[in-house]
């Protein structure tokens, strides 16, 4: 189609606001016919095209692929502000960037002509915050065989890792695409206008597919299309089973979200937990279930929603999903009574499972529950009596929220939430401040929740039972006067800022069956000496010990694969540091040494229990690590 070159009556605007624009030279130029203002790149091999009139009469642009020579590859931030006038718009295939605001207010346009092929555009950068959609409501049209065609089918180029949420958001003719297995997140809204699309063909198998990131409902072409098709043993396959692999540890949010024809899904075993909205809105979806021996730990409030069809098992005023043999390991939901029970084969609580119900007074949790989430128990004020299983190990959060009349046991005071034969699993609260400072946690507790130490204003020394499992985030945070924080090694998880700015403490024992110290667990706890790190870390959160500024000797274990920033920030007396392996697994870790300068010059020594030399360190008679 012929169209004609515009003639652009420029403004008289000042050339200093496009010479502020960090991408733009020193160099311009006025293009002879139409007054465009080109930018030259700072290597010399390309043009930017800026415009600073505004076309409110004239309604046709055509830019132009080349200027003095050099290919013009990219269209300014707000070149066409406004240019309300504007009605079509020809851009050349040169063109790989437009920046943000390029077409801001040009809300008259109809017709967008590419000179370019679909891979052309899908190469095309857009920057962040980009309002080209608004000019692509409309009609678009690029080359095929030298002539202008609608655009319909996408195939986004191999080697592609984002979809950056731009490209094709109006695009409501568009009804093929092809995904490439190199894609590794799609932004925000990539296919929110394209209410034809009809197949998805996808390069990669469904495990590539679980590991991709999707910004938002909109980011994910499964919640329009008809048809998702994914590759396995180099054919294509119809999505309506989803089986996640063993290898799949976390399902994403979004990942099959909107799906019309997904009918089930197989959970593997190594699923820990499952996204917002990761199967929302599946009209069809109705078996979901776990593989044996499932390790799903928590399930997102929503990763089901506006799924009608979901065969939940329902046993006693309980929602479950589970196993083929296992039908009631993971308790959903618990529907409005004034009494319930759990079944005595769950094993997992969710989060948020009862909330807001004025009715309930009374709930006990089978023994053999060993994990219960986030704010399991939410906002119950009637809710009055709780039983909780011995077997329990692990939470998440507060798991009791906004329930004042909760009777708890109370143990030289602290409380306590547990069930008749062992009143102490859960240690929530102090009822006062003990005067003495001490507080001996009575056997028989597994956890010390959230903040649970938070009034005790003159903590000094807190001794731990052997089956205590779990210490939340923030337990001891703040206890300026404690100091000790000796863990036995029941403990398998500290929660963040655990004992945050316990300056006075001098002794810290870590858990030889903790596999990770989380931030800030041990930040500011200054008056330690020596600190051992066991074998079985694997990763210590940043600024986890910052602040120790008396620490002398560090043993860090063999298994710890990486150290975060700031670690061991402020630690000025650092002398010796004794890993306890050689010197290629020291090469392998991770450190991130953003302010740890005192940890990065300080020598490190490589333990060997029978070969003397330099570099090298072992127990001496009293059991103290010491350079050979």
């Amino acid at each position: 189609m012929k169209k004609k070159l515009i003639t652009i009556f420029a403004a008289a605007t000042v050339m200093v606001f496009w010479l502020a624009l960090s991408s733009c030279s020193m160099h311009t130029w006025e293009y002879p016919f139409e007054q465009l203002n080109f930018v030259l790149s700072e290597d010399g091999t390309y043009y930017m095209l800026c415009y600073s009139g505004t076309i409110t009469e004239q309604t046709n642009l055509e830019i132009p692929a080349n200027y003095n020579g050099l290919p013009v590859k990219q269209i300014s931030d707000q070149a066409f502000y406004n240019c309300v006038g504007l009605e079509e718009l020809t851009i050349p295939s040169s063109v790989d960037r437009i920046n943000s605001g390029a077409f801001y207010g040009c809300s008259n346009i109809k017709t967008i002509y590419f000179e370019g092929s679909k891979d052309d555009w899908c190469n095309v950068e857009f920057s962040k915050n980009n309002d080209t959609r608004s000019t692509l409501h409309n009609k678009f049209l690029l080359k095929e065989n030298g002539e202008y065609v609608e655009f319909k089918d996408c195939v986004y180029s191999e080697g592609t890792e984002t979809l950056n949420g731009l490209a094709f958001l109006s695009f409501d003719k568009m009804e093929n695409v092809t995904i490439p297995k190199t894609v590794k997140r799609i932004f925000a809204n990539e296919f929110s206008n394209a209410n034809n699309l009809k197949n998805v063909y996808y390069e990669g198998t469904i495990e590539d597919w679980c590991g991709i990131e999707f910004y938002s409902a909109k980011s994910n072409p499964l919640c329009k299309t008809q048809n998702f098709y994914y590759k396995e043993n180099g054919e294509y396959l119809l999505l309506t089973e989803a089986k996640i692999p063993e290898t799949i540890e976390s399902l994403n949010q979004y990942v099959f979200y909107g799906y019309k024809n997904l009918l089930n899904a197989f959970i593997g075993s190594n699923v820990t937990d499952i996204k917002n909205n990761a199967f929302a809105n599946c009209p069809k979806l109705y078996s979901v279930q776990f593989a044996k021996g499932t390790k799903i730990m928590r399930i997102d409030d929503t990763a089901f929603l506006d799924s009608p069809l979901v065969n939940y098992a329902v046993k006693d005023n309980g929602l479950y999903l589970g196993t083929e043999s296992n039908p009631y390991h993971i308790l959903l939901k618990i529907q409005n009574t004034k009494s319930f029970t759990s079944d005595e084969n769950t094993v997992i609580v969710n989060g948020r499972v009862v909330e807001k119900c004025t009715e309930i007074e009374e709930i006990k949790i089978n023994e053999g529950v060993t994990h219960i989430g986030d704010r399991a128990i939410f906002a119950c004020e009637n809710l009055k009596k709780v039983s909780l299983p011995t077997s329990l190990t692990t939470i998440d959060g507060e798991i009791i929220v906004g329930c004042r009349n909760i009777e708890p046991n109370i143990f030289e005071q602290m409380m306590f939430i547990g069930n008749d034969e062992n009143p102490y699993v859960f240690l929530y609260d102090i009822l006062f401040n003990n005067y003495y400072g001490r507080y001996d946690v009575p056997e028989g507790t597994k956890i010390i929740g959230v903040t649970a130490f938070k009034a005790a204003m003159i903590a000094t020394r807190v001794t731990f039972p052997s089956t205590l499992t779990y210490i939340g985030n923030s337990a001891f945070s703040q206890k300026e006067r404690m100091f000790l924080a000796e863990l036995p090694d029941s403990v398998i998880h500290i929660g963040e800022k655990a004992f945050y700015n316990c300056k006075r403490v001098y002794s810290i024992r870590i858990s030889e069956n903790m596999t990770e110290i989380p931030k800030y667990a041990f930040t500011n706890c200054r008056d330690i000496t020596e600190l051992v790190i066991p074998d079985k870390i694997e990763r210590i959160g940043a600024e986890a010990f910052s602040g120790t500024q008396r620490l002398k000797t560090l043993v860090i274990g063999s298994g710890v694969k990486k150290i975060e920033s700031r670690c061991f920030m402020g630690c000025l007396v650092l002398e010796q540091i004794f890993y306890h392996g050689n010197k290629e697994d020291w090469e392998k870790i991770s450190i991130e040494n953003q302010g740890d300068e005192y940890f990065t010059r300080t020598p490190v020594y490589f333990f060997n229990d029978s070969v003397s030399g330099q570099n090298y360190w072992h127990y001496d008679e009293k059991g103290k690590p010491c350079v050979w």
